[in-house]
């Protein structure tokens, strides 16, 4: 029988299986605006874009000045603040997306972001009672660390989720992280996971239980 424990640790992240997503939300957000990534409860936001600068006339932009359009992908910073929680407001300007010099500093920039929301499992109070493991009973789905800030005596190093197959199966799990930094992405094969520097997420394979087991110890030391 194949069978996985895994404990969350402090950042924001997202064991995916198979998707389960909202559309797609996006839009521009202007100087003085507030850009706020919402979701249902049980559900959980992960940006799939963020572009700061002046990038094309509309909205936000009514004329190009000089030598035309600007801006910087700031996906990475925007989901250290959004991806993973159920809510996120960034008001612009905002002294980290301006760190980013898109373009000149007398400049008025603006935040162009779309995001989707996902469905994460969720457990009741009386679960995390009742029970020292959390029993996956889905084929597929995701587990977010969400859980434990609305639960906080659920905490992963006490009641760890189990996903269990049936023998000769496989389980395939990918880790999204997006509390790490751009110069910590590393793309690579070791002990069992392969890391995608594009997709922020790494994919954790093994054959049994000991190896699943030490590959996402592995994995959380690691990052």
């Amino acid at each position: 029988m194949t069978s996985l424990t895994s404990c969350f640790g402090y950042a924001p992240n997202i064991f995916k299986a198979m998707s389960d997503t909202t559309p797609e939300h996006t839009g521009s957000y202007c100087n003085t605006d507030i850009f706020r990534a919402q979701c249902p409860e049980g559900w959980v936001v992960m940006m799939t874009s963020a572009w700061y600068g002046r990038m094309k006339i509309g909205k936000c932009v009514k004329f190009q000045i000089g030598s035309g359009s600007c801006g910087r992908d700031v996906l990475l910073l925007v989901d250290r603040r959004c991806s993973g929680k159920r809510m996120c407001d960034i008001r612009i300007p905002d002294a980290e997306l301006e760190s980013s010099k898109p373009c000149g500093k007398e400049l008025k920039n603006y935040l162009e972001a779309s995001y989707v929301c996902l469905r994460v499992e969720t457990v009741t109070s009386d679960e995390c009672q009742s029970s020292t493991n959390l029993q996956v009973t889905f084929a597929s789905g995701y587990l977010g660390s969400i859980i434990n800030s609305d639960t906080p005596h659920c905490d992963g190093a006490y009641h760890p989720w189990v996903i269990k197959g049936q023998p000769g199966q496989r389980v395939n799990l990918t880790l999204y992280d997006f509390a790490l930094d751009a110069a910590t992405f590393v793309a690579s094969i070791y002990k069992g996971y392969f890391h995608d520097v594009q997709q922020r997420s790494s994919m954790i394979f093994a054959i049994d239980e000991e190896e699943v087991r030490e590959g996402v110890k592995e994995f959380q030391r690691k990052i």
